[in-house]
């Protein structure tokens, strides 16, 4: 792929990345409602930038040998996916990204996903290590874990919602890729990229869980809205990407590109949509935006490759 030298000196190193990854710069593919977006492009003093609009910017928390990897090589969309390299030491801290639910519910309830949810993002894990693995889940403020997005030791799908007071389960679904329950031969696929969606609307009450774009398992919840993401006042777990930090050692271990958070449920055909590649050239409108967008990625664009971020370490537990 190659760029006439008429584009704007200020693109000039993301058009480079563009050149040698032959992806373009991701842009959200479905918007509206959009609470939480991480593309894995931007790494930036510990962070990984949310480019939904809102500046949710999720914190690098690091412990012992656990560590984010930024992957430029191989990403799934965009031009990188983050790689969560989870040690077997139970007292080392996972590394996971700290969403600051706390600050969300307090600042921005409005855009907190309580009365509707999806919940979508592209994953490549490692062989199964034998244990469940978390995505994205969020902590209320009563200590119940309200939202529970995993991948099952079992090869199952989870999407788990629970109602603030009382830890009331408003809906639980667990599945294997073909939407059985007992399907063993249909677990989620390891070392390839395979995307998951999950979700929740509490008017109509129904929700519905996604493989590869499509529409595997659906039911009716309780119609009760969901917990917020305030968490423990003597806890700094609000929300987060790829761990819960409890005894239970659900810790993400590979890759991840392209998660998003909607407040609201979206259709099957945009869900389709965040699974579904983009047509040849169909980002080159995305640089009619170019400008100050183009000139910020550029900024502290890691060099080709595996590099390890500059994450937060809260030690061990």
């Amino acid at each position: 792929m190659s760029f006439s030298s008429s584009f704007p000196a200020t693109c000039g190193i993301a058009l480079v990345v563009l050149t040698c990854t032959g992806v373009a710069l991701a842009q959200p593919l479905v918007t509206g409602d959009l609470t939480l977006y991480y593309d894995f492009d931007d790494n930036v003093g510990g962070q990984i930038l949310d480019e939904s609009g809102n500046g949710f910017h999720a914190e690098i928390v690091e412990g012992g040998d656990n560590t984010l990897l930024i992957d430029t090589v191989d990403p799934l969309r965009g031009a990188a996916a983050g790689v969560f390299v989870q040690s077997s030491d139970p007292l080392d801290v996972p590394v996971y990204l700290d969403v600051k639910g706390e600050d969300i519910t307090e600042d921005f309830p409005e855009l907190l996903p309580t009365d509707a949810i999806t919940m979508a993002a592209w994953l490549k894990l490692t062989a199964n290590m034998g244990n469940d693995q978390s995505v994205f889940q969020a902590r209320s403020q009563d200590g119940s874990f309200s939202v529970l997005f995993q991948v099952q030791a079992d090869g199952r799908l989870r999407m788990t919602l629970r109602e603030q007071q009382n830890s009331i389960t408003v809906a639980n679904v667990r599945v294997y890729t073909d939407g059985s329950t007992d399907n063993t031969s249909a677990p989620f696929p390891v070392d390839e990229w395979f995307h998951y969606a999950g979700t929740y609307d509490a008017e109509s009450k129904l929700w519905a869980l996604y493989f590869d774009g499509d529409p595997i398992a659906n039911g009716s919840g309780t119609g009760e809205p969901i917990g917020d993401w305030g968490g423990l006042p003597s806890d700094f777990f609000g929300a987060g990407v790829g761990a819960i930090y409890d005894s239970n050692l659900r810790n993400l271990d590979g890759a991840m590109d392209e998660l998003y958070v909607f407040h609201r449920a979206l259709s099957a055909q945009e869900v389709q949509t965040l699974y579904a590649p983009e047509p040849d050239g169909a980002w080159l409108a995305g640089l009619a935006l170019a400008g100050v967008w183009a000139a910020r990625r550029t900024a502290s664009r890691p060099p080709r490759g595996i590099e390890r971020t500059r994450g937060s370490s809260k030690g061990s537990r």
